[in-house]
């Protein structure tokens, strides 16, 4: 048995001028681009993983959290923001956990993750979600021709979300892939 741990945190802090923000455009029926005079983005990232090592059993563990203040610092009248507000579609928190196991050509995955509240141009503020995502591939080797097939389920939990407003989310969906690639020998 051996076992790798790993631990990383990241600390950001950007002011940044002329930040692009897609909005509705007042006097038409169309979304354009609008520059905000100043943005302040700052957060931390944290990311865990650990690895097992069992002769040719491989699991792997990590996870992950995320707090971004995102926010304007000038009021702005059209499209109203305040100072001080968070950006639209930027969730202060975020968070994930997967699991992988691997043999031998087998590959077995689960990832969970979560989105916190955020607010949105015409809805105060979006709900929180979670959503989970699974899948499987099995990748043999047949002399020169790598090859690797797989099987997901996105959304495994069937759950009903949105990332923009009034726009929601597939719900339970499944997708495969086979992917063949010939290696050159020199």
């Amino acid at each position: 048995l051996k076992v790798k741990p790993l631990y990383s945190i990241t600390f950001f802090n950007r002011n940044i001028k002329n930040w692009i923000l897609w909005s509705p455009d007042p006097n038409a029926n169309y979304w354009s681009a609008q520059n905000l005079a100043k943005v302040h983005s700052r957060g931390i990232e944290q990311r865990i993983s650990k690895q097992l090592l069992f002769k040719k059993l491989k699991i792997d563990l990590s996870g992950g959290y995320d707090f971004i203040l995102s926010t304007n610092e000038k009021t702005i009248r059209n499209p109203k923001i305040e100072k001080g507000d968070q950006l639209w579609y930027v969730p202060k928190n975020q968070a994930f956990g997967k699991l992988e196991v691997s043999f031998k050509k087998f590959e077995l995955n689960y990832r969970h993750q979560f989105t916190g509240e955020i607010s949105t141009v015409r809805i105060p503020i979006m709900d929180k979600y979670q959503i989970g995502n699974m899948s499987c591939a099995f990748a043999p080797k047949f002399g020169r021709l790598d090859s690797r097939l797989s099987f997901s389920i996105n959304n495994v939990w069937n759950t009903n979300y949105r990332v923009i407003e009034y726009r929601p989310m597939p719900g339970r969906n499944f997708q495969t892939s086979l992917k063949i690639k010939f290696s050159k020998n020199n």
